[in-house]
């Protein structure tokens, strides 16, 4: 665990510990995450917190189950898109935009995109797996798309553009709703 060694930047070291299943990066100073390609029986990976922008590299990380990129100015989420053993994903308070590259993630139970400029969420619909999802404080309007999620059991829309949740109709499992400080008039 190399978590809050701020003075770490270099992951380059790292490279030769293959056999590592668990790497806590976050509050480092971690701009490159080039070295962590080779350690590809990585399982949790948090980089929360950290100066990593790109993350290309990570895309040979395909036994990834949980990943943190929280608090990053990471924007471009592609090399994402063939991790399709991600069960946890959080990337609240990034620079996000779209989430079209996470369709393929089928095995997603949690995905955070909190405070992320995220306003088009349509491409969720396939990501049937998903319990948990965290749309707080995006630019959010229009759910849908989230009544294909049926085993979806905590939703967080506060600070969101919705105004309608008759499309949470058929999410019979959902335990939690927050719906503080959106449009929504009524629950019918």
């Amino acid at each position: 665990d190399l978590t809050r060694c701020y003075p770490l930047e270099d992951v380059g070291p790292l490279s030769g510990l293959t056999s590592l299943r668990v790497l806590r990066l976050d509050f480092t100073r971690v701009a490159n995450v080039d070295g962590l390609s080779v350690l590809t029986n990585l399982v949790v990976l948090d980089l929360s917190s950290t100066q990593v922008t790109s993350i290309a590299a990570l895309s040979s990380l395909t036994k990834l189950e949980w990943l943190a990129l929280r608090f990053t100015q990471v924007q471009i989420i592609a090399p994402l898109h063939g991790l399709t053993d991600l069960k946890v994903l959080r990337l609240s308070s990034t620079s996000v935009e779209t989430v079209d590259d996470l369709s393929s993630l089928t095995k997603l139970q949690e995905l955070y995109l909190a405070l992320t400029p995220v306003a088009n969420i349509d491409s969720l619909s396939s990501l049937t797996s998903l319990r948990a999802l965290d749309l707080n404080l995006t630019s959010v309007a229009n759910i849908d798309s989230l009544s294909r999620l049926t085993d979806l059991e905590r939703l967080y829309l506060t600070s969101t553009h919705v105004a309608s949740v008759d499309a949470l109709a058929s999410l019979t499992n959902l335990q939690e709703l927050s719906l503080y400080r959106t449009g929504v008039a009524s629950v019918s």
